[in-house]
């Protein structure tokens, strides 16, 4: 074989590899379309496979930053929609924050590899969207899913008389309703929403993430209701998550916002954290996780047990949701309420500790109140003295602590506060004598420096202990 039949071929397989990646829409490459075939073929009943019977995909509905959806028509006239993860141009890299701490994904981890990591991001929407539908909330019924590919109910403007025509996202309605009134299909979508973000908490036990009006469709049932219906759960994690609380406060300002700028008056977003949070609100009873150990009757017992829960809670919510609406807007004509915009912003940045391990180390932050306080000092005396040499008498001081608390491994110093406080009262001394009572602080901490055990001795000598406890 010359040279140029190997060129030749090699080319040619070139060709072949690049036709086979090549995608449509951003995402359908041969490998997806055979996914999907696959899904929709299990998707059919048997009577349908054995009359040869199959599916069509009929277009596309929406695309997003993380997947596309498509319209799937069944051959008995009913529709659903595949939501096809993009695995190739991945516009959506923030997936780390809303995995590493789940303890449901521990075992897998974060992984780098884009194509692993869309395949557990696409489990995990399904899995969150099974838990939301045992809880009966609002969200689409998941089907299946295989790699990148889920097979999920499709939900229509209209179940009658528009099947095919997917609803609309809050986000592309135009609202032409008063806002004065719980008849209004505007105010009437806020309390729904409340509901919904009320029972993701504590019924379902999650916390969505990314919750906005671009992410909420507005349907309507067989009776011509309005139901406010809530999709791309993929990042919503449990309550145990270590942001759950940042999260859920997002969502509920991104509500807010959305539906102060409608029109509608709506409590505080601070005022619906704490009645969601809540510890009262909460589901005492679990559903049946390990159907396995029970028997029949048991399981009938615990799974009823959770349904009466849940269905008394979904009844407190509504309640709850229509009061503090009628307070709210009965405290604004009453021009007793105006929303505070310097609170919301404070109670946004706000540190809200979920465990105890949260709380921190007081005495650091007695030390971090007490260094401002010193700033603050030295800069209201520092007027008549020489600014360079008070910078450089400050910055010994200052690295000083810092390598005196490198040196105690973190832990706080073991002195008294009216101690600790005496030595930063500047205004009671003179510069000769600050000098001096930073002088002196320098050098009592090296002092405790010079009998402290090295890090890698100490780890040494742990691993040494190991090893004799091991004999």
């Amino acid at each position: 074989m010359d040279h140029d039949d190997v060129a030749t071929r090699t080319k040619n397989r070139t060709r072949k590899d690049k036709a086979d990646r090549a995608t449509v829409d951003g995402v359908l490459d041969n490998r997806t379309r055979v996914r999907i075939q696959k899904l929709l073929t299990a998707h059919l009943s048997e009577e349908q496979r054995e009359a040869g019977l199959s599916a069509s995909l009929e277009g596309s509905i929406s695309r997003g930053k993380e997947a596309n959806v498509f319209l799937v028509k069944l051959p008995d006239e009913k529709y659903v929609c595949v939501k096809v993860y993009n695995t190739s141009i991945l516009v959506f890299k923030d997936r780390e924050v809303y995995v590493t701490g789940e303890h449901r994904f521990a075992s897998s981890g974060y992984t780098k590899n884009p194509r692993t990591m869309v395949e557990m991001w696409c489990n995990k929407e399904m899995r969150n969207l099974l838990r939301l539908r045992r809880a009966n909330l609002p969200v689409p019924q998941a089907f299946d899913v295989k790699k990148n590919v889920l097979l999920m109910e499709l939900i229509p403007a209209h179940p009658i008389e528009n099947p095919s025509t997917a609803a609309l996202r809050l986000k592309d309605i135009t609202w032409k309703c008063s806002t004065d009134s719980t008849k209004s299909p505007l105010v009437k979508a806020w309390l729904k929403t409340f509901r919904f973000v009320f029972l993701m908490y504590n019924a379902a036990g999650l916390v969505h993430g990314d919750l906005s009006e671009y992410n909420m469709l507005y349907g309507k049932d067989a009776k011509g209701r309005g139901e406010v219906y809530v999709i791309d759960v993929s990042q919503s994690v449990e309550l145990d998550h270590n942001q759950a609380f940042d999260f859920l406060r997002r969502d509920i300002k991104n509500v807010t916002r959305y539906f102060q700028a409608q029109g509608v008056i709506t409590p505080s977003s601070r005022a619906v954290f704490e009645c969601i949070t809540d510890p009262s609100h909460m589901v005492q009873t679990s559903p049946p996780s390990n159907k396995a150990s029970y028997d029949e009757e048991t399981l009938a017992k615990k799974e009823a047990a959770w349904q009466d829960a849940v269905g008394a809670l979904h009844v407190k919510s509504s309640k709850l949701a229509v009061s503090m609406w009628q307070e709210t807007n009965d405290a604004v004509r009453a021009g007793t309420y105006a929303l505070d915009e310097v609170e919301e912003a404070v109670f946004m940045q706000q540190f809200i500790p979920r465990v105890l391990d949260d709380i921190t180390d007081t005495g650091r932050q007695r030390r971090a109140m007490l260094a401002m306080l010193r700033a603050a000092d030295d800069g209201e005396d520092s007027e008549g003295d020489d600014d360079e040499e008070n910078d450089e008498d400050d910055g010994s001081c200052d690295s000083a602590e810092s390598s005196d608390s490198d040196g105690a491994g973190g832990r706080h110093r073991d002195e008294s506060v009216p101690d600790e406080e005496a030595r930063y009262k500047r205004k009671d001394m003179t510069k000769e004598e600050w000098k001096a009572a930073k002088k002196a602080i320098k050098e009592e901490r090296a002092e405790k420096r010079k009998d402290k055990v090295a890090k890698k001795d100490k780890k040494r000598a742990k691993t040494l202990s190991m090893r004799n406890r091991g004999k």
